[in-house]
Protein backbone atom coordinates (compact mmCIF):
# COMPACT_ATOMS: atom_id res chain seq x y z
CA UNK A 1 0.00 0.00 0.00
CA UNK A 2 3.12 2.18 0.63
CA UNK A 3 4.18 1.61 -2.48
CA UNK A 4 1.30 2.78 -4.17
CA UNK A 5 1.11 5.73 -2.45
CA UNK A 6 4.43 6.50 -3.59
CA UNK A 7 4.14 6.45 -7.14
CA UNK A 8 0.46 7.68 -7.25
CA UNK A 9 2.51 11.01 -5.36
CA UNK A 10 5.71 10.30 -8.16
CA UNK A 11 3.37 10.37 -11.18
CA UNK A 12 1.37 13.56 -9.62
CA UNK A 13 4.88 15.30 -8.89
CA UNK A 14 5.66 14.29 -12.51
CA UNK A 15 3.17 15.48 -13.94
CA UNK A 16 3.27 18.74 -12.10
CA UNK A 17 6.72 19.19 -13.18
CA UNK A 18 5.43 18.47 -16.67
CA UNK A 19 2.70 21.22 -17.01
CA UNK A 20 5.50 23.52 -15.57
CA UNK A 21 3.75 24.43 -11.93
CA UNK A 22 6.35 22.70 -9.55
CA UNK A 23 9.89 24.37 -9.33
CA UNK A 24 12.52 21.67 -9.40
CA UNK A 25 14.21 21.30 -6.44
CA UNK A 26 10.87 22.89 -4.15
CA UNK A 27 9.61 21.22 -1.38
CA UNK A 28 7.12 18.75 -2.93
CA UNK A 29 6.34 16.53 -0.07
CA UNK A 30 2.75 17.50 0.56
CA UNK A 31 0.73 17.01 -2.73
CA UNK A 32 -2.95 16.18 -3.43
CA UNK A 33 -5.05 15.33 -6.08
CA UNK A 34 -7.34 17.09 -7.65
CA UNK A 35 -11.37 15.74 -6.42
CA UNK A 36 -14.23 16.38 -8.80
CA UNK A 37 -16.79 18.05 -6.36
CA UNK A 38 -19.61 18.72 -9.24
CA UNK A 39 -20.25 16.61 -11.96
CA UNK A 40 -22.24 16.81 -15.00
CA UNK A 41 -23.42 13.04 -16.77
CA UNK A 42 -23.18 12.20 -19.85
CA UNK A 43 -26.32 12.69 -22.47
CA UNK A 44 -26.53 9.90 -24.56
CA UNK A 45 -28.56 9.33 -28.02
CA UNK A 46 -31.77 7.03 -26.90
CA UNK A 47 -30.04 5.16 -30.47
CA UNK A 48 -27.52 3.95 -28.21
CA UNK A 49 -28.21 0.52 -26.98
CA UNK A 50 -24.90 -0.33 -24.73
CA UNK A 51 -23.10 1.07 -22.06
CA UNK A 52 -19.01 1.03 -21.36
CA UNK A 53 -15.90 2.88 -20.29
CA UNK A 54 -14.65 6.14 -21.06
CA UNK A 55 -11.30 7.24 -19.70
CA UNK A 56 -10.24 10.97 -19.64
CA UNK A 57 -7.05 12.78 -18.68
CA UNK A 58 -8.14 15.93 -17.44
CA UNK A 59 -6.45 18.97 -16.98
CA UNK A 60 -7.52 20.68 -14.10
CA UNK A 61 -6.60 24.53 -13.70
CA UNK A 62 -5.66 26.08 -10.04
CA UNK A 63 -9.01 27.47 -9.78
CA UNK A 64 -10.76 23.90 -10.10
CA UNK A 65 -11.82 24.58 -13.87
CA UNK A 66 -11.47 22.04 -17.06
CA UNK A 67 -8.50 23.01 -18.53
CA UNK A 68 -7.84 20.13 -21.33
CA UNK A 69 -9.43 16.51 -21.88
CA UNK A 70 -6.94 13.95 -23.42
CA UNK A 71 -9.17 10.81 -24.49
CA UNK A 72 -7.18 7.73 -22.66
CA UNK A 73 -9.09 4.74 -23.60
CA UNK A 74 -12.60 5.75 -26.40
CA UNK A 75 -15.51 3.21 -26.57
CA UNK A 76 -17.71 4.07 -29.75
CA UNK A 77 -20.87 6.34 -29.27
CA UNK A 78 -20.18 7.43 -25.84
CA UNK A 79 -16.88 9.07 -25.99
CA UNK A 80 -17.88 12.48 -27.42
CA UNK A 81 -21.17 12.62 -24.58
CA UNK A 82 -18.41 11.88 -22.26
CA UNK A 83 -15.92 14.60 -23.02
CA UNK A 84 -18.55 17.05 -23.50
CA UNK A 85 -19.97 16.33 -19.74
CA UNK A 86 -16.48 16.62 -18.13
CA UNK A 87 -16.06 19.67 -19.57
CA UNK A 88 -18.54 21.21 -17.36
CA UNK A 89 -17.07 19.25 -14.23
CA UNK A 90 -15.85 21.34 -11.16
CA UNK A 91 -12.95 20.06 -9.23
CA UNK A 92 -11.31 20.52 -6.08
CA UNK A 93 -7.92 21.73 -7.36
CA UNK A 94 -5.27 19.90 -6.44
CA UNK A 95 -2.55 20.91 -3.98
CA UNK A 96 1.12 21.73 -3.29
CA UNK A 97 2.00 22.18 0.44
CA UNK A 98 -0.94 24.00 0.48
CA UNK A 99 -1.81 25.88 -2.22
CA UNK A 100 -3.77 25.22 -5.50
CA UNK A 101 -2.02 23.94 -8.32
CA UNK A 102 -3.20 22.97 -11.99
CA UNK A 103 -2.18 19.47 -11.77
CA UNK A 104 -4.16 16.47 -14.40
CA UNK A 105 -5.91 13.41 -13.31
CA UNK A 106 -7.63 10.10 -15.21
CA UNK A 107 -11.07 10.30 -15.14
CA UNK A 108 -12.78 6.70 -15.94
CA UNK A 109 -16.38 7.44 -17.15
CA UNK A 110 -18.98 4.28 -16.46
CA UNK A 111 -22.30 4.95 -18.78
CA UNK A 112 -24.57 2.19 -17.85
CA UNK A 113 -28.08 1.97 -19.97
CA UNK A 114 -30.72 0.73 -18.81
CA UNK A 115 -33.42 -0.10 -21.21
CA UNK A 116 -37.30 -0.43 -20.04
CA UNK A 117 -39.82 -2.65 -21.84
CA UNK A 118 -43.75 -1.19 -21.22
CA UNK A 119 -46.19 -3.95 -20.49
CA UNK A 120 -48.09 -4.89 -23.58
CA UNK A 121 -51.46 -2.89 -23.98
CA UNK A 122 -54.00 -4.09 -22.25
CA UNK A 123 -52.47 -5.75 -19.32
Amino acid sequence: MEHTKRRGLLLALSAALALGVVQPGAQSNDFEEPIPETTVEPVVSPTVYQGGMVVVRVAVAAAGTVADIEVVRPFPALTEAVVAAVRQWRFKPARLNGRPVAASTNVAVQVALIRTVAPPAGR
